[in-house]
């Protein structure tokens, strides 16, 4: 038997977050100075200020319960 007869193609790692992690995201929205944050909970808001965004994030759970959503008019009811 040669070495290459026993080579076993390497292992992929598999793709995302591993199982139970609390992943939170923070993107640029392209042609703004503007930052949008998503906490592992799905909430999301907008930030010019970096620090601020990180702030609102680690905050969890006590960050609003409807964030604002980028791109989208405010609600007329509030």
């Amino acid at each position: 038997m040669t070495a290459a007869s026993t080579h076993q193609p390497p292992v992929t790692p598999p793709l995302g977050p591993p199982a139970g992690a609390e992943l939170i995201r923070v993107r640029w929205l392209p042609g703004s100075d503007r930052l949008v944050g998503t906490c592992h909970c799905g909430a999301e808001t907008v930030a010019e200020d970096p620090v601020a965004l990180w702030e609102w994030l680690l905050a969890h759970p006590d960050h609003a319960d409807q964030p604002d959503q980028p791109d989208q008019p405010a609600s007329a009811d509030g």
